[in-house]
């Protein structure tokens, strides 16, 4: 992990940051972060996540978080389809 992501932001950055985050400007957040710690792009992800989290700010959702209930639905149908296969089998 980069030194940067661990650094405590100043009281005015960390204001800026937390105002971004609150507007869900998240990009501009993460920009912020990056500009005055020195961040990579990811340790500043996780930085400015950890900041929305211990602030009570919802995440917005990752991708794939989004693909999560199609994977559901996929899975459901082909187990119901195996079932129906096995009990008709029988017959």
């Amino acid at each position: 992990m980069n030194l940067g992501a661990s650094r405590i932001l100043d009281p005015v950055t960390r204001d800026a940051v937390l105002a971004a985050l609150r507007g869900g400007e998240w990009p501009r957040a993460i920009r912020l972060y990056r500009l005055s710690t020195g961040a990579s792009l990811s340790d500043a992800k996780r930085a400015v996540d950890a900041i929305a989290m211990q602030n009570g700010i919802v995440t917005p959702l990752k991708t794939s978080a989004m693909r999560f209930p199609f994977t559901t639905v996929v899975l459901l149908l082909v187990l119901i389809a195996v079932a129906v296969a096995i009990a008709t089998r029988g017959h």
